[in-house]
């Protein structure tokens, strides 16, 4: 029995590191992907820029090769050992290789940023956005997979008051720029609560948002929104997410992360002791837009369309404990 609940123990510990692993490379491809974009643009033709397009690109290249480090199978550590050949030294040492490689890919982030800067000319502002906001957000991503863990010790040595309203919105815009000049974007309404303020592990709520904001632009139909409901309840913080979809993946957003954006949901909301709620064939939505997407100009759903609606709440944690 010892035995046992040591085996399970070690399952769990691996599983903390596998989730976070799995994250810096699932939420670091999409951002890195609108960073590498740009720098192409730059270096085309005869752009003034050009020299400042192939410093970004291998800044880029750099960060693609520290995904790969991490990019496994999820059953699998670095280097393909598997999970019941992997010793705590070994999960140890993967730990902190994860911590180092997150922390070099936020200094390669910040290197970034800072080409971004040297752009100055209006014809390139766009460009130049498009690359920072992919940045600022491989920083983020850096910043929650330096934990190592996605354990509760982890966490509470991340506990700090949290606007949740600044990382919907930070995550939103982040997407809205990736799919700007897309025929068929989506739009955002935020809901919010103006004290939507708990206090939380910033990291691991952000990764939570951007999650569940990944999969909302990945299946939402074209011309219509995303609804987010944001409020507080005591002391419980209540985020809805709704999008109105056909089953069919309609855009790239998130790497295609073969469900480890839903695993790090998942264990994020455990570690946080929340709760996670989905619904994916409700005809019944929180907000007029999906309502109206819905329904279209009768009374009857549109055929072959769901509400896809994602209710997570997070509880904010006592001080001092």
């Amino acid at each position: 029995m010892e035995e046992d609940a040591e085996i399970g123990n070690q399952e769990d510990r691996y599983k903390d590191f596998d989730i976070m692993r799995g994250m810096l490379v699932h939420d670091i491809s999409s951002p890195l992907t609108a960073v590498m974009y740009g720098s192409e643009i730059l270096k085309e033709g005869c752009s003034p820029y050009a020299d400042i397009g192939d410093s970004i690109s291998v800044e880029s290249s750099k960060l693609k090769d520290i995904t790969k480090i991490f990019s496994k199978g999820t059953c699998s550590a670095p280097g393909g050992k598997f999970l019941s050949r992997i010793s705590d030294m070994e999960l140890e040492s993967y730990k902190a290789l994860l911590k180092d490689q997150s922390i070099e890919a936020g200094e390669i982030a910040e290197e970034i940023i800072d080409y971004c800067s040297l752009i100055t000319s209006p014809e390139s502002s766009s460009i130049a956005e498009i690359i920072l906001m992919g940045a600022k957000r491989v920083q983020e991503v850096a910043r929650m997979t330096s934990m190592g863990e996605l354990s509760r010790s982890a966490i509470q040595r991340d506990l700090s008051d949290v606007d949740a309203y600044a990382l919907v919105h930070n995550s939103a815009n982040h997407y809205a720029h990736m799919f700007r000049t897309e025929e068929h974007s989506v739009t955002v309404n935020i809901h919010n609560d103006p004290m939507s303020t708990i206090y939380t592990s910033k990291k691991v709520l952000s990764g939570i948002i951007n999650a569940l904001m990944a999969n909302a632009y990945e299946y939402a139909l074209p011309q219509t929104s995303i609804e987010v409901g944001l409020r507080k309840k005591e002391d419980i913080l209540e985020l809805i997410v709704e999008d109105f979809h056909n089953d069919t993946f309609k855009r790239k957003s998130a790497g295609m992360g073969k469900g480890r954006g839903l695993r790090f949901i998942h264990g994020g909301v455990d570690r946080l002791d929340g709760e996670y709620i989905f619904s994916d064939s409700s005809q019944i939505s929180n907000y007029e837009k999906i309502k109206q997407f819905r329904y279209g100009e009768g009374q009857t759903p549109l055929k072959d369309t769901k509400i896809y609606s994602t209710k997570i709440t997070i509880p904010s944690v006592k001080k001092g404990l």
